[in-house]
């Protein structure tokens, strides 16, 4: 099983089965940590591969975060917490290379699956570079 998160204040959340991506959620903070805990507590949890987008605070983009509590940075350090715990695999990919797919590819994949949104979006194009870089095409 693969799990990618695009994190933030809403998480947008791609599951997978192999290449096949099986379920797409888009979730806050609560109910992000506890999928991801329930998951991990099941049996083949030290077969789950868990891939997130990094958060980087680009100068130019600075002055958008005044007074922010930087959602993703939280969700990321719950999930580098989980992983030791847990000891699963934990990957973290730049916002950058997710941009190698486009929103049209990422639809494409995504088929009638709900919810299809921007986070979620996000978090399809991380997995199909994480299958990408293995050399398994998705598209």
């Amino acid at each position: 099983m693969m799990i990618t998160i695009d994190p933030g204040k809403h998480n947008g959340i791609s599951i997978w089965d192999g290449p096949v991506l099986k379920e797409l959620r888009c979730l806050r903070f609560k109910e992000t940590t506890e999928m991801i805990e329930s998951i991990l507590h099941k049996p083949h949890q030290n077969r789950v591969t868990l891939v997130y987008e990094v958060f980087v605070l680009f100068p130019w983009k600075s002055s958008k975060q005044y007074f922010s509590t930087f959602p993703a940075v939280e969700v990321i350090g719950v999930l580098k917490y989980f992983q030791l715990i847990h000891d699963f695999i934990l990957l973290p990919q730049q916002p950058s290379k997710a941009k190698f797919f486009t929103d049209e590819q990422a639809k494409d994949v995504i088929g009638d699956l709900k919810p299809n949104n921007k986070h979620t979006r996000d978090a399809v194009k991380h997995g199909l570079l994480f299958w990408k870089n293995k050399g398994v095409v998705v598209i």
